[in-house]
């Protein structure tokens, strides 16, 4: 009885509400009202997350730091029905807020174009932020904090964030996604040197590991010797810099070894130092840098200097790639992803071989196509031309040897007549033996 007697109440109350709208009856109650919202709808995804860490010019997401007077402003529309009568309207919001972002780790040079949704303004003015630093150590606080907020007032001293008052909030109360471009760490302010856009693979890789701030070294409990010269006249002459932004965590050899990819190197452990070693055996001068191969045949090994018979071992056939896919990011179209393929046309058209690709090299530190595609380029000749490898064992009288170095060898049963190899890996035993592993290593094929 109670339920039939609710809904004819129901009834009623729709029937004559759609009687009066039909002409213009009823009063302003009648209109419809849009609750306001009490607070800024924080998504909780980015509670714990890491400071992001942005080298070069890249395009960064900021986390939400800070945020306080949270305003509801209401706007009143006034109604009509079709005749004339009735005042029904409706109540709608705007929203409103204090926020501060944290962008990155400090110093960075500056900031450059702000996305927000769908939306692109040409800085952080255009897009709504009065306030922001570069995260210097130290850095002073938010005049409007200090003013309007004293005791929640702090500099966050080397971090990057930019920051507004009444900054305008969605219609669901929700700040949007933002991400800004920012132009960060290693870079020179000279806009003519090779780096003031992307940084040199040298400067980060020093940054990463010995920061006094984030390095993955701690100095207080070891020092680090980096040798990366030969490297680095590499990257210059081929114009390879990098825009890496470290913005999840994982463990660090993760990122030398994708900027050494980057860098076409080698990283050993050699001497006290942590080598980054080009793999490049052709001398040439680029971008007025020149880069000097060494190509020094460290030992010869024959059948006199062995302890063992040497062990061949070749590449299968289906694992000698043809194809190498990589992501990059494009600075071109706003830093969205850009996707193709190094290819050996020749070796897929052989009869019988076919395309064979590699797994996709995610190469997200380079914001330049141009350059993806030539270390894409490098990893195919590499993995294509170079498939036989070698087991040497010896004894410690070639101690002296280290990975990368170039050696030798002549063995009449694998048809070897002092055939170039690269040593890839070193072991010894507890009675002085080497075990030496080393692939071949054509001339040229290093370079790409």
């Amino acid at each position: 009885m109670l339920q039939a007697s609710a809904t004819r109440s129901a009834f009623l109350f729709y029937f004559r509400r759609s009687i009066m709208s039909l002409f213009g009856g009823g009063n302003s109650s009648a209109g419809a009202e849009q609750p306001a919202i009490s607070a800024l709808s924080i998504q909780t995804a980015g509670f714990g997350v890491a400071m992001q860490i942005c080298w070069g010019t890249n395009r960064v997401s900021p986390t939400l730091g800070y945020t306080s007077n949270f305003i509801a402003t209401p706007h009143q529309s006034s109604g009509g029905g079709k005749m004339g009568g009735g005042s029904g309207g409706s109540t709608t919001y705007t929203y409103s807020s204090t926020i501060l972002m944290f962008v990155c780790e400090g110093e960075i040079r500056n900031f450059g174009k702000v996305w927000k949704d769908k939306d692109i303004y040409a800085d952080i003015s255009a897009a709504g932020f009065t306030f922001s630093k570069t995260g210097t150590y130290p850095q002073t606080n938010w005049g409007f904090l200090d003013t309007n907020h004293p005791t929640e007032a702090l500099a966050y001293n080397g971090t990057a964030l930019v920051a507004a008052s009444g900054y305008a909030l969605s219609g669901s109360a929700t700040l949007g996604n933002h991400s800004t471009e920012v132009a960060g760490r290693c870079l020179s302010a000279t806009d003519t040197d090779q780096n003031y856009t992307d940084a040199h693979i040298r400067d980060v890789l020093s940054d990463f590991l010995t920061n006094p701030h984030f390095g993955a070294i701690d100095a207080k409990t070891a020092v680090l010797t980096l040798d990366t010269d030969r490297m680095h006249d590499y990257c210059q002459a081929c114009g390879f810099l990098i825009s890496p932004v470290l913005s999840s965590q994982k463990p660090a050899h993760e990122y030398l070894t994708e900027w050494a990819t980057v860098a076409n190197a080698g990283i050993v452990w050699s001497e006290g130092k942590l080598k980054f070693i080009p793999y490049a055996d052709e001398s040439f001068t680029g971008n007025g840098v020149t880069f000097t191969a060494d190509n020094t045949i460290r030992y010869a090994f024959d059948d006199d200097n062995i302890a063992e018979p040497i062990k061949p071992k070749r590449k299968k056939s289906i694992d000698a790639f043809n194809s190498v896919p990589f992501e990059c990011l494009d600075r071109a179209n706003d830093y969205n992803k850009f996707a193709d393929s190094a290819k050996d046309q020749a070796s897929i058209e052989q009869p019988g071989v076919g395309l064979r690709p590699a797994s996709t090299m995610v190469l997200d530190c380079i914001c330049l196509p141009g350059i993806a595609i030539q270390i894409a380029h490098i990893q195919l000749v590499r993995g294509l031309y170079i498939r036989n490898e070698y087991t040497i064992q010896t004894w410690c009288d070639a101690d002296l040897l280290e990975p990368l170095d170039f050696i030798s060898i002549t063995d009449v049963g694998l048809g070897l007549n002092a055939a170039r190899c690269r040593i890839t890996a070193i072991e010894d035993d507890q009675e002085g033996k080497l075990t030496i592993t080393a692939e071949e290593a054509p001339e040229g094929v290093y370079n790409g």
